[in-house]
């Protein structure tokens, strides 16, 4: 694991030390799950699983692709599900006592490392999004000057809210400083994206006026955030599957007899319709575009709101997804 502790060296002193204690216990992980050919073949895959979400502090994300690959039908990895499952619930819980200074509110690294689904699949206890306005409101009572009251950029197709917060300094002030908008969970099943980002989120509010990189970032930046644009997908997902496992991508619409669904995604207008190969033009399709651009009202308010901050400093928007079941 020479090359996993070496990467991480290079970071900041306090994060340094907690990334040798993970490498430490994942060695004895890979020790007591695989045998030696096995393992071998496992740290290159590993360190570039944990670099992308040990960076935002998202220990679920990896170690649940290692969980699937391991204990599917089809993993040929030559070890018993039962077996792992053991270790991985050792490991979650030797990480536990040593992670991330500020873990994310209800969330917990063993519980959702050993669930799995009906499906055999490990699925990771994701936040409802009940738990994320929730949360949100939480973080709004701790850090009042760092991220602002929740707001909504309209309703969905259901009538549910999209709730946008920003993260700054001086939040409630609309200041002269360039801006990025970010959202998750266009796709109603890539809630891991969703994880990732809200760990973030809060990295940044915690690490405010202790890690100079951050303090600076939101001294000079506005940081808009939409945790769940597709909303109804969502709330479907938890909805027919609340042990977890749904897979409902689009949005809500009745489209036509029981077809449900625009893909959000090719909603938009720029080049809407452009061929059927980048989207659907058929209702039942999962690239389903919709009957024209904008027709839905979660494509709609995310442009509005956009649109209405371009004058005063929105520079970048990025929609984060996720995808290979995590």
């Amino acid at each position: 694991m020479a090359t996993l502790t070496s990467t991480w060296r290079r970071r900041q002193p306090e994060a340094t030390a907690l990334y040798r204690v993970l490498a430490d216990h994942l060695a004895t992980f890979l020790a007591q799950t695989f045998d030696d050919e096995t393992r071998n073949s496992l740290p290159r895959f590993v360190v570039r699983e944990l670099r992308d979400f040990l960076d935002c502090g998202q220990l679920s994300r990896g170690f649940c692709r290692v969980y699937c690959e391991a204990c599917g039908p089809t993993s040929g990895l030559g070890t018993s599900s039962s077996r792992f499952r053991a270790n991985v619930a050792g490991f979650a819980h030797r990480v536990a006592r040593a992670a991330w200074p500020t873990p994310l509110l209800g969330w917990s690294i063993a519980s959702s490392l050993t669930s799995r689904s009906a499906s055999g699949c490990c699925r990771c206890r994701f936040l409802t999004l009940a738990e994320i306005t929730a949360l949100l409101d939480t973080w709004r009572q701790q850090y009042p000057n760092l991220i602002t009251a929740r707001r909504s950029i309209g309703q969905s197709i259901e009538g549910r809210e999209q709730w946008l917060v920003k993260i700054s300094a001086n939040a409630d002030i609309d200041e002269n400083e360039p801006e990025i908008y970010m959202e998750t969970l266009i796709h109603a099943r890539e809630a891991s994206a969703m994880m990732a980002t809200m760990r973030c989120m809060e990295y940044l509010l915690s690490r405010y006026g202790v890690d100079a990189v951050i303090t600076d970032l939101l001294d000079h930046r506005e940081i808009w955030y939409v945790p769940v644009m597709n909303v109804d997908g969502y709330e479907y997902n938890r909805q027919i599957a609340p042990n977890g496992g749904g897979a409902w991508r689009k949005n809500r619409r009745l489209v036509t007899g029981t077809t449900y669904g625009i893909d959000l995604n090719r909603n938009f207008g720029y080049q809407w319709g452009f061929d059927d190969v980048g989207s659907s033009p058929t209702p039942s399709s999962g690239t389903y575009r919709g009957a024209s651009a904008f027709s839905e009202p979660e494509a709609a308010n995310v442009r509005d709101f956009i649109t209405s901050r371009l004058a005063l400093g929105l520079t970048t928007a990025w929609d984060i997804h996720n995808s290979g079941g995590l």
